[in-house]
C-alpha cells in the first residue's frame, strides 16, 4: 500500500510518539514491577541521596540458577543485604518469612528488612531501612 508523502509523515509522528509513550511506559513499569540487578536497586538508592559503597555482587550465573541476584554494600558503616530476585517471585516472600522467623535469635542476623515487589533490602538498622524504604518505596519488615 503506497501512502501519499503527508501520510508518510503524520504515520511516521504517530510511529514516534507511540516509541515515546512506550519507552514512558517502560521507565514506569520499571518502578512498579521492580529491579533488573543489584547495581541498578543500588543506583535508585545513591540516585535519592543514599550512598551504597563497597558493592559486591554474585556471580549472575549462580544467582539466575537460585533465582535472582545476591550483594551487599556498605550503608552508613553497617552491611546491608540486596536480593534482586527475577526468575521466581515466590521467593520475595519466603526470604520475608525465613528472615522474620529467625529474627532475635543472633546478633549476627539482620534485624529490619524492607521489600518491594522482587527485592529485599536486609539491614541491622530499622532507621536504615526507613531511609530505604523512603527512597525505593517498599515495605518495612
Amino acid at each position: 500500500m503506497r501512502f501519499p508523502a503527508r501520510s508518510k509523515l503524520i504515520l511516521g509522528g504517530v510511529g514516534v510518539a507511540i516509541l515515546i509513550a512506550g519507552g514512558v511506559l517502560l521507565l514506569s513499569s520499571r518502578t512498579t514491577e521492580g529491579f533488573q540487578s543489584v547495581p541498578e536497586l543500588v543506583d535508585a538508592l545513591e540516585t535519592g541521596g543514599i550512598a551504597c559503597t563497597d558493592l559486591q555482587t554474585s556471580d549472575i550465573e549462580l544467582a539466575e540458577d537460585l533465582g535472582g541476584q545476591f550483594g551487599s554494600c556498605t550503608i552508613k558503616d553497617q552491611t546491608v543485604n540486596i536480593h534482586v530476585y527475577f526468575v521466581d517471585p515466590d521467593r520475595v516472600a519466603g526470604h520475608i518469612k525465613n528472615n522474620v522467623s529467625v529474627r532475635g535469635q543472633s546478633p549476627t542476623y539482620f534485624t529490619s528488612l524492607v521489600a518491594g515487589s522482587n527485592w529485599v533490602v536486609d539491614s541491622y538498622a530499622v532507621a536504615t531501612s526507613k531511609e530505604v524504604q523512603a527512597v525505593l518505596g517498599g515495605q518495612i519488615h
